[in-house]
C-alpha cells in the first residue's frame, strides 16, 4: 500500500505489512520453537537455505488474525485450533529501507509478531500426522 508520509510535503512511502509467528512448543528443557530452515517447492525443489519464523505478508483486507490462520493453512498445513495464539500480545517493530524494485521510493516495514502454543501433547500430531511440512523444524 502506498502512503503519503506526513514529514516530507508530497512524499509517497511503500508500506509493507508482514505477520510473523513465534510458534513454541514446550518441552523438558524448556520451550521450542518453530522456524523455517529452508524452503521447498511443490515440485520438491529446495531453492533456499533460512533460518526464520513462518512470516507472510499481510493482504489489505486481512486483520492479523485471518493473516495468521492463513500462515497455519497454507505454510505450515496444520489447522489453526491447534495453537493458541495470544492476540492481546502483539509485537510490533518497523524498520525502513530503500527498495531496489522501488528505486526513489522509502519502503516502511511493519512487522507484526504474533506468539502462539502449541496445544498438543506430540508437536508431530499438531495438525496432521506426518509431522511439519518440509522446510520447518522445532
Amino acid at each position: 500500500r502506498l502512503l503519503l508520509d506526513a514529514t516530507k510535503h508530497k512524499s509517497l512511502v511503500r508500506v509493507i505489512d508482514l505477520v510473523f509467528l513465534r510458534i513454541a512448543f514446550q518441552t523438558d528443557h524448556g520451550p521450542r520453537y518453530l522456524i523455517q530452515t529452508r524452503e521447498v517447492y511443490p515440485d520438491g525443489c529446495v531453492c533456499m537455505e533460512t533460518n526464520q519464523m513462518p512470516v507472510a505478508k499481510k493482504a489489505p483486507h486481512e486483520s492479523i488474525m485471518q493473516t495468521a490462520s492463513r500462515i497455519c493453512k497454507e505454510m505450515l498445513q496444520m489447522d489453526d485450533s491447534s495453537i493458541r495464539f495470544d492476540f492481546s500480545n502483539v509485537g510490533y517493530f518497523e524498520h525502513e529501507e530503500f527498495s531496489r524494485s522501488y528505486p526513489g521510493l522509502r519502503t516502511v516495514y511493519c512487522q507484526h509478531t504474533l506468539t502462539g502454543v502449541i496445544a498438543v501433547a506430540d508437536p508431530a500430531l499438531a495438525g496432521h500426522a506426518g509431522g511439519y511440512p518440509s522446510g520447518f523444524t522445532v
